[in-house]
């Protein structure tokens, strides 16, 4: 009969325990008080393990009671056998006292004097093989234990099917009663249906290497490990979700109902991205080729709203003397954007003079990395400058308005003319002469507003004083 303590463990583990050691996963190894031999089971040992006593597998190895063992553990960390001793005497036991003779389970498989080499590798084979058998009908002994408890009171094979049906919880018809006998002539009871068998082999905790199912398969409660045996990677999936290892079984993906976040991607024990049960997203890096929604809203929708800010920009490098004939004081290439915007076109500057001149800033622009006189004019200034003046003139238009077409290269440039004949206009670098192209914003209609001029008002009394005049003439 299974132990409670044992049945417990089987059930926290049984189908991990069966994963690891079919699978080739690593088990890991723990450390346990070694209690004594099991007085039931010759091929047992009870250690103290996780604060409780529990029933595990003991090979033949020499073990001192109270000393500590080493145990073999699964995924869940459930025992699955004794592997040896490692030390040989009690924990807190003083060195004058005594330590309790050692003991070793299944003593008749165990090594003696005069074996060879070979007879000892054979029997140390036979050993592991018997553990691993002797673990396999420990985990089928419940499916046995209720066979035998539903079959107990009655040798009638309809009064069994009864009894099982009931404990089921499925309808008698779905059992079946095969007419002919066994080799030992009992009555053979059949499962009518492979989803009930399913059913009964998961009611009883029946382990099973290879379940192949072609409808559904329901459980009151599923804990599945696996580990590929060729990668090392494997995943864990138990009532509270899913877990994903890496080669070296570390948690690297997790979906669980009972953690902070209840997904988590983990790199170096830390999560660097992970969803909250409020819907809460934290991560490094997001990359979108479709649209991205904000509030509702695409987000280029939003960005679009804003300036874009500076385009291109440039300043004078020497100083320049111009005189009647046209000449070029600033200059600036750049590409235009896609879409439809609001673009201003700015140029400031200092005149450096000795006298009053008079001047025309003219802004041209032309396709291309240069424009020259011969461009058509944008803008023009006036300026009546008196000695040392300085300028600061913009324009803003939309691009559609400017004539640009999308993602073409464009050139600016502030053209200069002395409107005193004879006469030049200083311009010196060091003042900052200047000339940026600025995104100011999505694109706007232009508003049309007439001139509002107010009409001459009247003198008092003139009106009245003409029509009295007119009066005495009559």
């Amino acid at each position: 009969m299974v132990r409670p303590n044992e049945l417990s463990f089987a059930r926290r583990g049984a189908l991990s325990k069966l994963a690891a050691r079919r699978q080739g996963a690593r088990p890991s190894q723990l450390t346990a008080v070694f209690v004594g031999l099991d007085a039931e089971r010759d091929d047992r040992a009870v250690v103290s393990f996780d604060g409780s006593e529990v029933s595990v597998l003991a090979g033949p190895v020499k073990m001192t009671p109270g000393a500590l063992c080493a145990v073999e553990v699964d995924s869940a960390n459930a025992p699955v056998r004794v592997l040896g001793p490692v030390t040989v005497r009690p924990e807190g036991l003083d060195e004058d006292v005594p330590a309790p003779d050692p003991v070793t389970a299944m003593p008749e498989l165990a090594p003696h004097e005069g074996m060879s080499e070979a007879d000892k590798q054979i029997l140390d084979d036979a050993v592991e093989d018997l553990g691993e058998a002797q673990q396999t009908l420990t985990w089928a002994e419940p499916m046995f234990n209720l066979l035998s408890d539903l079959g107990a009171e009655t040798d009638d094979p309809h009064q069994f099917a009864s009894n099982l049906a009931t404990y089921l919880e499925i309808p008698l018809d779905q059992i079946k009663i095969v007419d002919n006998r066994g080799a030992d002539g009992d009555v053979i009871v059949e499962l009518y249906d492979a989803l009930i068998v399913e059913k009964f082999l998961l009611a009883t905790e029946v382990i099973t290497e290879t379940m192949l199912a072609k409808k559904s398969v329901t459980a009151p409660a599923l804990n599945v490990v696996h580990t590929d045996p060729n990668t090392g990677y494997g995943f864990r999936l138990e009532p509270e979700g899913l877990t994903i290892l890496d080669a070296d079984g570390n948690v690297v993906i997790s979906l669980r109902a009972d953690m902070a976040n209840y997904f988590g991607i983990i790199k170096d024990g830390g999560f660097v991205a992970s969803i909250d049960p409020d819907g809460n997203i934290t991560g490094n890096n997001i990359a979108v080729n479709g649209e991205l929604t904000y509030d509702s809203r695409e987000l280029s929708e939003i960005l679009a709203e804003f300036p874009r800010g500076l385009v291109s920009m440039s300043r004078n490098t020497a100083d320049a003397s111009i005189g009647s004939s046209e000449g070029r004081l600033l200059a600036t290439t750049f590409i235009t954007p896609e879409d439809n915007r609001m673009i201003e076109i700015r140029v400031m500057g200092r005149i450096s003079n000795s006298a009053t001149r008079r001047a025309a800033l003219r802004l041209r622009q032309s396709s291309g990395d240069t424009v020259t006189p011969l461009n058509s004019a944008q803008k023009t200034w006036y300026l009546h400058t008196d000695w040392a003046e300085s300028f600061d003139l913009s324009v803003v238009r939309s691009t559609s308005e400017w004539g640009w077409n999308p993602g073409e290269m464009i050139t600016v440039g502030l053209f200069i003319e002395s409107l005193n004949s004879g006469e030049s206009i200083g311009f010196p670098f060091t003042a900052g002469q200047e000339i940026s192209v600025r995104d100011v914003g999505p694109w706007q209609a232009i508003q049309g507003h007439a001139p509002w001029v107010p009409r001459p008002v009247a003198e008092p009394g003139r009106a009245n004083r003409t029509r009295r005049a007119n009066l005495l003439e009559h």
